[in-house]
């Protein structure tokens, strides 16, 4: 069988290339052919190189080089994507009408969901979920367009020479390796979909016939996690039970800590315990926006705005409800409608908790009647503290059983306004937890991918532990991260600064 696998790291300190050749050599283990597909300045586009910069470009490629000489067994046929570039005839290229973020995020080619490329690039760099559509930003999302037209151009390309029958590649997300993704799907071929875990401790993190942010197979890698452990039940559980207990006492458990400069005890100060009390979590809404179209389906209203005025503004009238929106942490320094607007919201039933505000979450929680969430970890940790959580958008945990989904906003009414509206609490919410904080994971089986990690006055210096230069991974570290650094990155750079500007 004749496998592909393409290499996409980007970034030069990271561990993608060894995660990739250890693959590669699994493969090649099983008697397979494997052929190696390398990005370069055909396609140029990348999240660690946004601007189209042609010296980070080369950087990259020196890296990538350097890698395979290092690890990459022999027999493998390797290829780069500008070999191809002949069979491309750019006066042939489609090209697409748009003005508007929504019609820019519809656009598809050969199956290929080519505008939710584009716009989940964007939103990753920008995190601006509504794009102004103007000179400068279309040229921009152009770009975007193009590169996934020619990588799909020449996959097929290559598809019809080897046939192959497995693909190995990174994410599928973004517009570097929608796709990738896109083309396997639709043409029913198999293919590992990889992602890193957080880098950390060597664990791999792929998925079979399934896309990096799948509700399915997450829920697949919870129920794995803790269905082949070694450990005890009761070690299990005291693992799980850490995550929940860690995230409530400002430990790291999986995320950021974004409790930190909260008050323990402290409630919003028109309070009222005589009134039900329905606490709003939202979420970081750029995050896991622009996915797929799986995601998009699941979401009750347009907007988690949109869902906040709908629910306050149809119980303003009832005296008993009162609502208390808590701003996510992670939005507090964002300049964009969907966080500012939050504050723009004058009714009498709710109150608006910022981000930054001293208010302690976990104290809105425990004094909760009920809990709304969008997605938030805070809907699966709010079930673990037994309130119920009403869930109105895609989330990893959708699909527990742990949270009550309304379809309509009919069936949400009518879970505001039942009484006593038990907790659906799980053991299933234990798995979650213990999956992030166990150390049951895949591994790669032939070249480490654990990493070399220095803090220096409060800075982060990090590097695969076999990058070295000179023999040595600060070294190495700190060389890339000067490489990466903006003022670099744009030397030679097509697109200096990127549009933020909103709609």
């Amino acid at each position: 069988m004749n496998v592909l696998v393409y290499f996409a790291s980007g970034e030069l300190n990271g561990i993608l290339n060894e995660q990739h050749i250890d693959m590669v050599i699994e493969e090649q283990k099983k008697g397979n052919h494997v052929v190696v597909l390398n990005c370069d300045e055909t396609v140029g586009l990348c999240m660690s190189n946004p601007g189209k910069s042609k010296m980070y470009c080369s950087m990259c490629k020196y890296v990538a080089r350097r890698d395979f000489h290092r690890l990459m067994p022999p027999g493998v046929e390797q290829h780069w994507m500008r070999e191809y570039a002949g069979i491309i005839d750019n006066d042939s290229l489609p090209t697409f009408n748009y003005s508007t973020a929504e019609e820019l995020k519809a656009i598809e080619y050969k199956n290929v969901q080519v505008g939710f490329g584009v716009m989940s690039t964007y939103i990753s760099l920008t995190r601006n979920m509504n794009p102004k559509i103007t000179e400068t930003s279309k040229k921009y999302f152009d770009a975007l367009i193009k590169e996934q037209v020619i990588t799909l151009e020449i996959l097929e390309y290559l598809q019809e020479k080897y046939n192959f029958g497995l693909v190995i590649f990174q994410n599928g997300r973004g517009a570097q390796l929608k796709p990738f993704l896109n083309f396997c799907q639709s043409r029913k071929i198999d293919f590992w979909c990889t992602e890193d875990f957080g880098r950390a401790k060597n664990y791999a993190n792929n998925f079979w016939n399934d896309y990096a942010h799948s509700m399915k197979s997450w829920y697949a890698k919870y129920q794995k996690c803790w269905e082949t452990s070694k450990d005890s039940i009761e070690r299990k559980n005291e693992i799980a039970h850490s995550f929940f207990q860690n995230r409530r006492n400002a430990i790291a458990a999986g995320d950021k800590i974004y409790i930190r400069g909260q008050t323990a005890g402290l409630l919003p100060k028109d309070w009222d315990e005589t009134k039900e009390n329905i606490v709003i979590f939202n979420s970081s809404e750029d995050e896991f926006c622009s996915i797929s179209k799986e995601w998009e389906v699941l979401k009750l209203f347009n907007s988690q705005l949109e869902g906040i005025k709908s629910i306050v503004s149809h119980y303003q009238n009832d005296k008993t409800k009162h609502f208390t929106l808590r701003v996510h942490p992670n939005l507090k320094d964002l300049p964009y409608k969907y966080h500012m607007d939050l504050y723009k919201l004058n009714y009498d039933n709710l109150t608006v908790i910022p981000g930054w505000d001293k208010v302690s979450t976990y104290t809105l929680l425990d004094a909760a009647d009920k809990v709304v969430v969008f997605g938030s970890t805070m809907g699966i940790e709010a079930t673990y503290w037994k309130k119920p959580v009403i869930l109105l958008g895609p989330s990893y945990y959708y699909d527990f059983g742990i949270t009550y989904n309304p379809k309509n906003t009919n069936e949400l009414w009518s879970l505001l306004e039942t009484k006593g509206l038990p907790s659906l609490y799980n053991d299933i919410v234990l798995r979650f937890g213990y999956f992030y904080m166990s150390d049951n994971h895949e591994r790669t089986n032939n070249i480490s991918i654990d990493l070399y990690i220095k803090r220096i006055k409060g800075r982060k210096l990090w590097c695969g532990i076999g990058k070295k230069l000179l023999g040595s991974n600060l070294l190495y570290a700190i060389v890339a991260r000067l490489l990466w650094s903006k003022p670099i990155r744009n030397i030679s750079a097509e697109f200096k600064n990127i549009d933020f500007e909103e709609a």
